[in-house]
């Protein structure tokens, strides 16, 4: 393998990795229940109300 090859190689597992990183932190502020009241109906569907009062 030459250098430029390499350096190539180095350059798209970053861009790869990079772009990854950046999927999976959009998903999560997409998907992830941004309103306290939306976590704590999650919550009380699984558990009791005492169990969600966390403060």
């Amino acid at each position: 393998m030459t250098d430029s090859s390499l350096r190539s190689s180095r350059i798209g597992g970053v861009l790869t990795r990079s772009i990854l990183a950046a999927l999976v932190f959009g998903v999560a502020l997409v998907l992830a229940p941004a309103d306290p009241r939306a976590q704590a109906t999650i919550c009380q569907r699984h558990h009791s109300f005492d169990v969600c009062r966390v403060w």
